[in-house]
């Protein structure tokens, strides 16, 4: 539910990584970058991809409207 709001907020297609841990594989990733360049790395593993709603995504458009108007005059 939350990564469909973030696809209708965002109005683009999400395809999230359904590994747990995924931000520790990243490290592992970066690491065997440094002490083996040469060996193969696996990919991640991907879920389904959510499209966002047309119906919910000009809700969510109207929503970030009022906030960047909230903070525009907020803060300037």
């Amino acid at each position: 539910m939350a990564l469909q709001i973030v696809a209708d907020t965002l109005e683009l297609p999400l395809t999230p990584v359904t590994i747990k841990r995924s931000t520790l594989l990243g490290n592992a990733l970066l690491a065997l970058e440094t002490v083996a360049p040469g060996v193969e790395r696996i990919g991640p593993v991907h879920g389904g991809t959510l499209e966002p709603s047309e119906e919910s995504a000009g809700y969510y458009r109207e929503r970030v409207g009022r906030f960047e108007d909230v903070y525009q005059a907020q803060f300037g």
